[in-house]
């Protein structure tokens, strides 16, 4: 079995990565242009909304991310082009509703009436500007490219622009990547706040086959972003099963982690995906490692919901009752979450339920995640059986509060009038109840 390479530091840093927010133009497009945009977009509906509105996701902190790229379609640049509220000169407006639609004979037509194949279109994330040819990419025409760079089109574009290479990246045009590389393109072109590369952007959009020329042709497999997200890890953030087996295929720093102390596993577990998580197993990656909070990738997995995950960490020996800085296990994500599946896989692996003379902090968790399920599962249990009875009165006293705070949330009270009855039934049987 391969020994991982030792590297990466963890930092005591949060490691909080940049928000994304959509430019005017983009949101302006954004009801008529929706199925367009997405379809650019090869990734799951969480990161659609973290893209459009730098929205996080709830129960995802800041330093739980990997940097999300968007770039509008060409029939929304080419809108953005032509309406009248649009700043750019006329000339280059032309050039781009010429590249949008892939129509060589007008761009030349352009070009020739003084527009610039360097212009720069209107500012997408980090404030970077599109130009012609990464229009050209987006569209995979190797024509309308080819017409602009023998005009004079720069094949890794002004610093204040998006360069073309991740256009080619984020869109999957692998003929188009080939054409920027043999032309000069710089592999390895960082821009933005987080820095990503060509290789980063490949990772999100599951393409294999651009990460594979990307690699061929020189692009560092180790260059993070700002924030330390490896390409390894990006791929395990994404799910992106084939740029990860390339990637492993590199000798990927195993042990390297972001600013706040994540890795590919913890990564790959928080967002459910057993098969990156296998890979990154099989190639002997740590699965009980701790990030800067102490929390491991099996609360990621619990938190996550994925049994499949949680299956994987546990015959790799990971630890189900680690405790993070905040002194929570594993089996209190998946019933702070409504896990009940990976409730029972942790219980089954020995996970201890979080009991003291005081204090229940699981039977808290369900009780405050308004989930029946885990709570019967935890009464169930010969451990909970014994202590249920001193633990019972304060929950029914909890739930109730609960059932309070939530009246404007009809689907939240009818589960916490169940958890009500099940804890009144339990106090029932116990001498409890009066």
């Amino acid at each position: 079995m391969r020994q991982p390479r030792r590297g990466g530091v963890i930092s005591s840093e949060g490691g909080r990565l940049p928000e994304v927010r959509p430019s005017v133009e983009e949101t302006a497009f954004f009801q008529e242009d929706w199925q367009m945009h997405m379809s650019g977009l090869q990734t799951n509906i969480v990161a659609v909304a973290m893209v459009l509105f730098g929205i996080v996701p709830v129960g995802h902190g800041g330093s739980e991310e990997v940097p999300v790229l968007s770039l509008p379609s060409p029939q929304v640049v080419a809108k953005t082009a032509q309406s009248p509220q649009q700043s750019m000169p006329a000339s280059l407006a032309k050039v781009f509703v010429a590249v949008a639609a892939s129509d060589t004979m007008a761009i030349r037509q352009a070009l020739q009436d003084g527009g610039d194949p360097n212009g720069l279109g209107f500012r997408v994330r980090d404030g970077l500007q599109l130009t012609p040819l990464g229009i050209a990419v987006s569209t995979g025409s190797i024509a309308s490219m080819e017409v602009l760079l023998d005009a004079g089109a720069r094949v890794n574009s002004e610093a204040s622009a998006v360069p073309p290479l991740w256009a080619a990246s984020f869109q999957c045009k692998p003929a188009a990547t080939s054409v920027l590389i043999a032309r000069g393109a710089n592999v390895n072109i960082r821009r933005g706040r987080s820095g990503l590369t060509p290789l980063l952007i490949a990772c999100q959009s599951h393409c294999s086959s651009v990460a594979r020329l990307l690699l061929e042709s020189g692009a560092d497999p180790h260059a993070a972003t700002m924030d330390g997200v490896t390409p390894l890890m990006a791929a395990a953030w994404w799910g992106s099963v084939p740029v990860m087996r390339l990637l492993l295929a590199h000798d990927p720093d195993l042990l390297a982690t972001d600013h706040a102390g994540h890795d590919g596993v913890y990564f790959a577990s928080l967002r459910g995906h057993a098969e990156c998580l296998r890979l990154l197993l099989e190639a002997s990656a740590d699965a009980d490692r701790a990030n800067v909070e102490g929390w491991t990738a099996l609360r990621a997995a619990a938190r996550s919901g994925s049994i499949s995950c949680v299956e994987l960490l546990l015959n790799q020996g990971a630890d189900p009752d680690t405790t993070g800085r905040d002194g929570r296990t594993p089996l209190q994500a998946a019933a702070a979450h409504c896990h009940v599946d990976v409730m029972k896989k942790l219980m089954e692996a020995g996970a201890t339920l979080g009991i003291s003379r005081d204090n229940w902090t699981t039977l808290d968790d369900a009780v405050q995640s308004g989930c029946p399920d885990a709570i019967r599962i935890l009464l169930k249990s010969e451990a909970g059986a014994h202590a249920a009875v001193n633990h019972l009165d304060r929950a029914a006293s909890d739930i109730q509060r609960e059932i309070y705070q939530a009246e404007h949330a009809p689907a939240m009270v009818a589960r916490l009038v169940e958890c009500k009855a099940i804890i009144a039934e339990a106090r029932a049987r116990l001498g409890g109840g009066h």
